[in-house]
């Protein structure tokens, strides 16, 4: 990694600046099934990408590998063809004078230890309940990605990350009835990781779902769990990117100052916390982290920028930026966390049946400019707090802007969920198509 600098004084003159991304990475994987190896993945990448810029323009470059000759001939044949591009006026280059190192080196686990963990995720799932009859997948992974950051606007910065990960995928059985469960952890290598409870989560939520049927058609409290819920907010999150806002593909363009959400609603971007996954101390631009507050007490606050979408709104840059795998720069979260209201027990309190949501099909398809969507949920009906029987088949219609007005509880059982930290959601009535 030390040729960039070299390359960057060669070239510095012919451009405005330049800045370069190289990453190196590691993994291992180990697959058990049935209380044996099934598959072992051991992995080694490299990647480099670049931006150089000239008077409003800007020239992208990225390659598979490291490599110091590739490089400059990018920089060679880049003063020439950069002036072929289109110019923009609103171009920004942000500017990070500080110079950063951290680079931690714990001893990372080895296959035997991975496989262990692995045995444990499956042996979590086969001894929760004898209804689970088999487990398709039981595997742990460990990641260690390096990253620098430099060029001639940015201090040369370096840092790691160390992850671990559990996952596991169930199947459950019931008088000829199949459901199937799955779950998955990530944390840092550091931190405590517990494999065997990623397979017990992954059961449960199997064995709940056996003997459900389609729920009679009708208004219900909704309640997403956490792992539901945090895709709900994904989805937020990318109605608050700046560019999405840009295209006039979110609900939230214009919304800037307004009431967009229920006022117990409150969301932040947290690349500080110390635990989900999106932590970090500079985005990939070299931009000096900051927490963003997107949602209080359901009024917008705050897009997510990178340095050009916070100039063309006229905006403070939030350190959003996030390179694509073209090189480009785009808009990304660091870690969501929304803030809990209330403590997890007051569920029971709730009158009437409540429909808990364990898994959903068609989020991801919602539209963020209408904000309609069609939802296919599955999951349990809880009276006074406790499941009194599954369902599937049934279908949640609404849109985006009503189910945030809908919000009445983030309950304190918070989980991350990579780099989203919440816990269940209550809705207020909604209908629920079935039987």
């Amino acid at each position: 990694m030390d040729f960039s600098g070299r390359l960057i004084d060669r070239y510095k003159a012919s451009f405005d600046s330049i800045e370069i991304q190289l990453s190196e990475g590691t993994s291992k994987t180990v697959d058990i099934r049935d209380g044996e190896v099934e598959d072992v993945t051991v992995n080694s990448s490299s990647g480099l990408r670049v931006r150089v810029f000239k008077e409003g323009r800007t020239l992208y470059y990225t390659s598979g590998g490291v490599n110091e000759e590739r490089l400059n001939a990018f920089l060679s044949e880049a003063q020439e063809v950069i002036r072929l591009t289109p110019q923009d006026e609103k171009v920004y280059i942000p500017s990070s004078p500080q110079v950063y190192k951290d680079i931690t080196e714990p001893a990372e686990p080895d296959i035997e230890t991975l496989k262990n963990f692995a045995l444990l995720t499956e042996s979590g799932a086969k001894g929760f309940d004898k209804r689970v009859k088999s487990v398709k997948s039981a595997s742990c992974s460990y990641v260690n990605q390096k990253t620098l950051i430099t060029g001639t606007h940015i201090a040369r910065k370096l840092w790691n990350k160390q992850m671990i990960s559990s996952f596991c995928q169930c199947l459950a059985e019931e008088n000829g009835d199949i459901q199937e469960g799955y779950e998955g952890d990530t944390v840092y290598l550091d931190k405590h990781f517990e494999p065997s409870l990623t397979g017990r989560r992954a059961a449960e939520t199997a064995t709940s779902l056996l003997g459900g049927k389609p729920l009679k058609t009708g208004k219900y409290n909704i309640l997403f769990d956490s792992g539901t819920a945090a895709q709900f907010f994904e989805l937020i999150s990318e109605m608050c990117d700046a560019e999405n806002v840009l295209k006039q593909m979110s609900l939230f363009a214009g919304k800037l100052g307004k009431t967009v959400a229920s006022d117990i609603l409150n969301i932040t971007d947290d690349p500080f916390h110390g635990d989900a996954i999106g932590s970090f101390r500079f985005d990939d631009e070299g931009t000096e982290a900051r927490e963003t507050h997107l949602v209080t007490k359901g009024k917008l606050e705050s897009y997510l920028h990178n340095g050009y979408t916070s100039a063309l709104m006229n905006a403070e840059n939030t350190a959003n930026a996030v390179r694509t795998g073209s090189g480009k720069i785009g808009v990304g979260t660091s870690n969501l966390v929304v803030e809990p209201t209330e403590d997890v027990s007051a569920v029971a309190l709730i009158k009437g049946d409540v429909v808990k949501v364990l898994d959903v099909m068609g989020l991801h398809m919602a539209d963020t400019v209408s904000g309609d969507f069609s939802l296919g949920i599955s999951g349990v009906v809880l009276r006074s707090g406790e499941a009194v029987s599954s369902f599937r088949e049934s279908v949640l219609t609404g849109n985006l802007k009503d189910l945030l007005c809908a919000a009445k509880a983030v309950y304190s059982n918070t989980r991350i969920h990579g780099n989203i930290v919440t816990g269940d959601v209550l809705f207020d009535a909604m209908i629920v198509s079935g039987s």
